[in-house]
């Protein structure tokens, strides 16, 4: 492979904790022997990305970028845009993308090992997961595996078990913590990274539950914590190494112009610790313990080193102050190159960078112990460094990270450490955050106080003139009284003459509400006789037909029920001027399942002195409350017959309809005076379901219940006849529709009924 022009790539990571030191190691390694230095560019744990993290790239112009997985999924989106726009080689590391080179560790062989290694070796039974970032494709990887050999061994999981720790110590000890003051009979904690474990680890400490005695313990990556915690913790090795070593190497081919290669993935495997029961060899255990104590020695010497860093900051009251206490600081950090640059003005979340350049100065720059010279001029932030220096990135491995504080962004620090843990470098980031914050908050706060200076001083002179002016303005406002006076007797005049107007306007209106009112009552009583039949005050065929029409329209299975009654007088009775009056009411007879069985005979005896209008209307108020449902609807169809739409009646509902129909038509009074011989009201009914008969139109249906109708008819009048196939057993409409015999025996004249 061709060697690299003396250029750098960029690393784009959230941290230098030991699972990013380990990727970068590896990609420096091989970029290194290529003479390619490594720029790396730490976005930190916020809510979106940098600002300014565009523009670094750009300026910077790398010969390729890694890109690592961030800890939001709308961060890598935007990420994989950004670089999509700038048009530079990419090769990304724990993220899938298309189209692209892309290097992850395969979690499923490792995971599934360390799975068997609880369940059937240790034989867990009761274990809590800890996931981490709920979008990493890790993550979701191993949940599934978990499950998978749960279920595989006929394991349920508790939901309840299933923790969310983001790969973070302290939110996985808040969480276990949490979990332990609700449940007591866990046998095994699976965390999705070593951080995670370490944090678990402390949270079943707190709770004085033993590793692995009461409770087993695993991680995940193999960090040098996992092995130099009490007890060792089990972990799974990712050979985080060999994945940046490999990303390096696909980058190069892919500077050359190769194409990309999609996916890699690196196989994993378990390192079984005392966290799960293994104990180690004695030589082994030795060795982990020198290293143990080492690492603390080391630790110790690192934390009095921030210690003694932080007390000097707190003493600080200008940058030269800061930039001098960190000169004495750096070599006891272990830190080969340092610089330390301050914005002009603060940049905070939201800022737009196309209205004006951003400005920052470098306040220092330190190398192999001694402080090199370097420019004081402002320059663009987003270059990193002035360009006399632009050499510094393109050589050796250096870390960029933002001084923050909330969503202000002061400053950035670069650094290269010639020894020390990594994880100093967040310490040396906070406290200098900390301690510029305080110096710029207190600039800011002596400008906005002479700010306020200048502002009451001008306010003050903006006093003194605006009395001057006033005092012009009182004389005017004397003059302009005497004129009001004048003008408010002109003004009394005026509102008497309004009043005498307004009393006469508000006559008017309420002249015209009432008009109104009269207008609109008038309106509905003519809506409503078109609507209504005049005789019966029933709906008539018009607003049927339209009813039918909607609920047929509106298709739903309820409407499938829909049922359609036709209600026809066999006789009217003839009054006593003359006109017309039924035949004798037919006898009894009996219905087939295509008319209802036991049909009734009801006899109802009309006075002599009734009209055969008054017995209409009395049939139509038998029939209103024959029909009980408010959506039910009772229209007069022609003279003497009527239509009842059931829209969720069924038969049973038209037969309860005509069972309380024939009741009222029979408890028709006769009046005092009525002939001895009385008339007697008759009726056939004929009744159509729409579930019984598919593919019918509205039409249709009417035709369907006045064949049923008819058939009543046919068959001497004076009974119930259903359709067939509507799906009702013979005895549906129930015994009470057997004949009834008439109370009191009329001569009935026939008619026509229709």
């Amino acid at each position: 492979m061709a060697a690299t022009p003396a250029r750098f790539v960029i690393v784009l990571v959230t941290g230098m904790d030991e699972y990013q030191s380990r990727l970068v190691d590896g990609i420096h390694r091989v970029l290194g022997e290529q003479g390619v230095g490594v720029l790396v560019l730490i976005t930190s744990w916020n809510a979106v990305l940098p600002p300014s993290l565009a523009h670094v790239i750009a300026a910077a112009e790398p010969c390729g970028v890694v890109a690592t997985n961030l800890e939001a999924q709308e961060k890598e989106t935007s990420l994989a845009e950004i670089l999509t726009s700038l048009h530079v080689p990419v090769v990304y590391v724990g993220q899938v993308r298309p189209d692209h080179t892309c290097v992850r560790g395969d979690s499923v062989p490792g995971m599934r090992t360390l799975m068997a290694h609880l369940l059937d070796d240790r034989k867990v039974r009761r274990p809590v997961l800890v996931r981490g970032v709920p979008h990493h494709r890790d993550s979701i990887e191993r949940e599934e595996i978990f499950r998978e050999e749960m279920a595989r061994r006929g394991l349920p999981v508790d939901e309840r078990l299933v923790l969310d720790g983001y790969f973070w110590n302290e939110i996985a000890y808040g969480e276990v913590r949490t979990l332990l003051d609700e449940v007591d009979d866990i046998d095994a904690v699976i965390a999705f990274n070593d951080l995670s474990a370490l944090g678990a680890l402390g949270a079943l400490n707190n709770a004085g539950l033993r590793v692995p005695e009461d409770v087993l313990l695993t991680g995940f990556d193999n960090e040098a914590i996992a092995s130099l915690s009490w007890p060792g913790i089990t972990s799974v090795d990712q050979n985080l190494e060999a994945q940046g070593a490999i990303a390096a190497e696909h980058l190069l081919a892919v500077m050359e112009g190769e194409p990309p290669m999609g996916l890699i993935q690196i196989p994993s495997h378990v390192v079984a610790r005392r966290s799960t029961g293994d104990a180690p060899p004695l030589t082994e255990a030795l060795r982990d313990a020198t290293a143990m104590a080492r690492g603390a020695q080391r630790r110790l010497a690192s934390t009095d080193s921030i210690m003694a860093l932080n007390f000097a900051m707190l003493q600080s009251r200008t940058v030269d102050e800061v930039v001098t206490t960190l000169t004495e600081s750096l070599h006891r950090l272990g830190l080969r190159r340092f610089f330390l640059v301050v914005r002009d003005s603060p940049l905070v979340d939201g800022d737009r960078l196309d209205r004006g350049v951003p400005l920052a100065r470098l306040a220092l720059a330190h190398r192999d112990g001694e402080v090199i010279p370097f420019p004081d001029e402002p320059y663009p932030a987003h270059h990193l460094l002035p360009e006399p220096l632009h050499a510094e990135l393109s050589s050796g491995l250096l870390s960029c990270q933002a001084l923050r504080t909330g969503i202000r962004e002061l400053g950035y620090m670069l650094l290269e450490r010639a020894g020390g843990a990594p994880s100093e470098n967040s310490m040396i980031h906070n406290i200098l955050s900390r301690a510029l914050e305080a110096i710029l908050g207190g600039r800011e706060l002596e400008h906005r106080a002479r700010r306020l200076e200048q502002e009451v001083d001008a306010h003050d002179r903006d006093l003194r003139a605006e009395i001057a002016a006033r005092r012009r303005v009182e004389r005017d406002l004397q003059a302009e009284v005497a004129l009001r006076r004048r003008l408010e007797q002109d003004l009394r005049t005026a509102t008497a003459v309004r009043r005498r107007t307004e009393h006469e306007l508000q006559a008017e209106i309420s002249t015209r509400r009432k008009a109104e009112r009269d207008l609109h009552r008038v309106t509905s009583e003519l809506r409503q006789s078109r609507t209504l039949d005049p005789l019966t005050r029933l709906a008539t065929r018009e607003t049927f037909a339209r009813r039918l029409g909607e609920l047929w329209d509106a298709g739903s299975t309820m409407h499938q029920r829909l049922t359609l009654l036709l209600v026809a007088l066999d006789r009217v009775p003839a009054t006593r001027d003359g006109s017309a009056r039924p035949d004798a009411s037919v006898d009894d007879a009996s219905v087939t399942h295509a008319s209802v069985d036991d049909a009734s005979v009801t006899h109802a005896p009309v006075a002599g002195t009734l009209t055969a209008d008054d017995t209409l209307v009395n049939v139509a108020r038998c029939l209103e409350r024959s029909v009980r449902r408010e959506d039910d609807l009772a229209s007069r169809y022609g003279d003497t017959v009527f239509a009842v739409l059931l829209p969720t009646g069924g038969v049973r509902g038209a037969a309860e309809v005509s069972r309380l129909f024939r009741r009222h038509l029979a408890d028709l009074a006769v009046p005092p005076g009525a002939s001895t011989d009385p008339p007697v009201l008759t009726a056939s009914i004929g009744i159509a379901v729409r579930a019984g008969h598919p593919g019918l139109t509205p039409a249709s249906l009417v035709t369907v219940a006045e064949d049923a109708l008819h058939r009543a008819e046919a068959l001497g009048g004076n009974r119930t006849v259903l359709a067939p196939g509507s799906g009702c057993p013979p005895d549906c409409l129930g015994a009470e529709h057997r004949p009834v015999p008439p109370s009191v025996p009329s001569e009935v004249v026939g008619i026509p009924h229709r």
